[in-house]
């Protein structure tokens, strides 16, 4: 697959979009209401990583009529996704606090479950927000891609998108979203920023 002429680097996206305002910059919520109504295909609405559930019932509270398919394993991240961070940060140990009533919890690796997922459910994902360690987040753009259900339309919520740490960026999933887009040559366009999230929409089928 031919790569892309250019691939904007988040600093660049920083310098082009941020300090421009070519797109907003809103708070959480905000941003997570933009997301919901920009997504209109008739799809599926996903989670990649629950933890325990902050991001799934803001995002379920935003869009009521919305069931949320949400993927964890509750063991804690593989990989690192904040500077000096260990394996395992974000493992759970306990019962999990009360689950949104639109919330569908899919509890195993992501790699052993998702096909399993897809196969029953037969639509195009509408809404995917990715919050997993990178390497985890990388394997799910593919699967999307390679089950066809990536269209034009789809909306994706990067998180951990941008963020500083000891004066410097952080990006594992970011990074691992460019991977996806040159190795599948994927159009989207950047739509709104808030926080560490950053909206993004699929331009083109993959």
């Amino acid at each position: 697959m031919t790569k892309l002429d250019y691939i904007p680097t988040p600093l660049d996206f920083a310098q082009k979009y941020l300090n421009r305002l070519d797109i907003p910059c809103v708070y959480q919520e905000e941003l997570f209401r933009r997301e919901l109504n920009t997504a209109k295909l008739d799809g599926l609405f996903i989670e990649l990583g629950y933890y325990i559930g902050g991001t799934a019932t803001s995002l379920c509270n935003t869009k009521k009529d919305m069931i949320l398919y949400s993927f964890d394993h509750w063991k804690g991240l593989e990989s690192f996704v904040v500077p000096n961070s260990k394996k395992g940060a974000c493992r759970w140990r306990g019962e999990l606090p009360k689950i949104h009533e639109n919330v569908r919890l899919v509890i195993g690796d992501v790699q052993d479950t998702l096909e399993i997922f897809l196969n029953h459910h037969n639509k195009p994902i509408a809404f995917a927000n990715f919050d997993m360690d990178g390497n985890s987040d990388y394997f799910v753009f593919c699967k999307l891609a390679e089950m066809n259900r990536l269209k034009k339309g789809t909306v994706f919520n990067i998180s951990h998108a941008l963020k500083l740490y000891e004066e410097k960026i952080y990006t594992s999933i970011y990074d691992k979203f460019i991977e996806f887009v040159e190795k599948y040559n994927v159009k989207f366009k950047y739509f709104a920023f808030g926080d560490v999230h950053l909206a993004l929409i699929i331009d083109e089928d993959v």
